[in-house]
C-alpha cells in the first residue's frame, strides 16, 4: 500500500483519539457538576483535559507537516505525553497513596512529569528513544505502590488500567522496532487509541463505582 494510504490511516486514528479526548473531557465535566464526590470527579476532569490536550497536540503535529514551526509542534506533542501520564494517574492516586520514601505517589508522578517536560525542552528533539523508556518508566511507576493501588481501586478499573498500560508498552516496543517503516506511525497510534480507550474506561469505572 502507498505512503499516502499510511498517512490517511494515521490521520483517521489521530482524529479518533481526539474524539475520545473530547468525550472524556465532557463526560467528566458533566460528572463534576452533578457528583457529590468533587475531589474524585475533578481529578477525572484533570485526566480528561490532559487526554484532550495530548491528542490535539498529536493531531496538530501530524497536520502541520509543512508548518514552519513543525519542530515546535513535535516538541509540544512529546511534552504532552508526560501530562497525559500524570493526568491518568491523578484519579487513582488522589487518595494519598504512598510512594517511595514516604512521598505520596501523586507528588512523585507530577514532579517527574514536570522534570520530563523540562528535560525534553532542554534537549529539544534529541534522544527520542531514551524518552520512550522514560515514558514507560513513569507509566509503570505505580507498581512501587501496587499494594495500595490494589486495595483502593475497584477490580474492573484496575484491570482496565493494567490492560491499558500493557497496550501502551507493547505499542512502544513495536514502534521502536519499526520506527522507520511507512506504517510505523499508524501502527503506534492504533495501540495508543486502544490504550486511551482502556484508560478512559478505567477512570470512568473508578468514578462511577465511587458514586454507588
Amino acid at each position: 500500500m502507498s505512503a499516502s494510504a499510511a498517512l490517511t490511516v494515521n490521520r483517521r486514528l489521530l482524529q479518533a483519539m481526539v474524539a475520545v479526548g473530547c468525550c472524556a473531557a465532557f463526560t467528566f465535566a458533566g460528572l463534576t457538576v452533578t457528583s457529590n464526590r468533587e475531589v474524585l470527579t475533578l481529578s477525572g476532569l484533570a485526566y480528561g483535559v490532559c487526554l484532550l490536550f495530548s491528542t490535539l497536540c498529536s493531531l496538530l503535529y501530524d497536520t502541520g507537516r509543512l508548518h514552519p514551526f513543525r519542530h515546535a509542534l513535535r516538541l509540544l506533542d512529546h511534552c504532552a505525553i508526560f501530562l497525559l501520564i500524570a493526568g491518568t494517574y491523578t484519579p487513582f492516586a488522589i487518595s494519598s497513596i504512598g510512594g517511595p520514601f514516604s512521598i505520596p505517589l501523586l507528588d512523585w508522578v507530577w514532579a517527574l512529569a514536570v522534570f520530563g517536560i523540562a528535560l525534553r525542552l532542554w534537549l529539544r528533539n534529541r534522544y527520542d528513544r531514551l524518552f520512550i523508556f522514560f515514558y514507560l518508566a513513569l507509566g509503570w511507576l505505580f507498581v512501587l505502590s501496587l499494594q495500595s493501588i490494589v486495595a483502593n481501586t475497584p477490580s474492573v478499573a484496575l484491570d482496565l488500567l493494567g490492560l491499558g498500560g500493557i497496550t501502551f508498552s507493547v505499542g512502544a516496543f513495536v514502534y521502536l522496532r519499526s520506527a522507520n517503516g511507512r506504517w510505523a506511525d499508524a501502527i503506534w497510534h492504533s495501540f495508543v487509541l486502544v490504550g486511551i480507550l482502556l484508560h478512559f474506561g478505567a477512570v470512568l469505572s473508578l468514578t462511577i463505582t465511587a458514586e454507588l
